[in-house]
């Protein structure tokens, strides 16, 4: 196993890449789900009690002040079942410089 003491700038954007793709990807599907219900801001706030307006800020695609939890909370709220699944493995180029090792 190789392990890198400190994290790789090239690294750290990937993370965040990753993170702000999920974000991306829950808020459509809260999206969708106010499409497919035709529910109004005001409708999905009192049916989650979720404020209209962070409903406006998800539609608007401002997700600085959602967390990944706080989105799947709200998708829950909405009466949807939130599922994933997370694969963990070396890189191939630090499997590649272990074998070299």
């Amino acid at each position: 196993m190789l392990c890198v003491g400190a994290a790789t700038s090239s690294a750290i954007f990937a993370t965040l890449m990753l993170i702000g793709n999920l974000r991306a990807r829950l808020a459509a599907a809260i999206i969708g789900v106010l499409g497919e219900c035709q529910l109004t801001l005001r409708a999905a706030q009192e049916m989650t009690g979720v404020a209209a307006a962070d409903f406006s800020r998800i539609r608007k695609a401002n997700l600085g002040r959602f967390t990944i939890d706080r989105l799947m909370a709200i998708l829950a709220k909405l009466g949807q079942e939130v599922e994933m699944t997370i694969n963990v493995h070396p890189r191939r180029a630090l499997a590649l410089l272990e074998r070299r090792s």
